[in-house]
């Protein structure tokens, strides 16, 4: 759609709430929170409110504001998060590669409850399978750096893949999966994210892996 054509949309329904300063607000609240974090978790207590309103009400709107940028606004209801993907794939996050495998791994302990994913419960595994996980893998051989693993965890929390309430570093913490992970990472089998796991095996903690999605 030509730019000229989604001003006049978006100026027409921007019209419509441009007399309340409140929706005004609400919008651009939204607009800058997708802006600054990429996705909205229904299932996530922070983002509810605002996902219920922007997968609602506001839908055209930001379709149209994200548009004139070259950026597309989507809806998963099945997964129950919105988001934006930028042209090009500039909003590809830069992984290291604890980061990568941990991500990999988190996906692995998803896989086998993928199917709740359509329930309205989100689920929840504890530090201690994460950490046993990773140790399946033989990626370190001389164990992680809890350090190290507080600070992927935080970064994943920090882009709405889990969340926890306790220390990352404590094996009883629970961690919640958010159904981003199944957007993150495509994986058709365990037996193919076993083999992508892998991949890093002997590979040196400085490495980086540059992706929206783990390879």
């Amino acid at each position: 759609m030509p730019k000229t054509r989604i001003i006049d949309d978006f100026h027409e329904r921007y019209g419509a709430i441009a007399s309340s300063d409140s929706k005004c607000d609400r919008f651009a609240k939204i607009a800058l929170r997708l802006l600054n974090e990429t996705f909205l978790v229904q299932d996530r207590k922070q983002d509810e409110d605002d996902y219920y309103v922007a997968t609602g009400p506001y839908k055209e709107l930001l379709n149209d504001y994200f548009s004139f940028l070259d950026v597309s606004f989507r809806v998963d209801q099945d997964k129950r998060i919105c988001y934006i993907v930028g042209e090009n794939d500039r909003n590809r996050l830069r992984l290291h590669k604890l980061d990568t495998v941990l991500l990999l791994v988190i996906r692995s302990l998803s896989f086998s409850g993928e199917q709740d994913f359509r329930s309205l419960t989100t689920l929840k595994v504890s530090v201690k399978d994460i950490l046993s996980k990773i140790a399946e893998t033989e990626i370190y051989p001389n164990g992680i750096s809890m350090s190290q693993f507080r600070d992927s965890m935080l970064l994943l929390r920090r882009y709405k893949v889990i969340d926890f309430n306790d220390d990352p570093g404590k094996d009883s913490t629970l961690v919640a999966i958010y159904n981003s992970v199944l957007l993150l990472v495509s994986a058709s089998s365990l037996e193919d994210l076993a083999e992508r796991l892998g991949k890093y095996v002997g590979v040196t903690d400085d490495e980086e892996t540059t992706t929206s999605e783990a390879d």
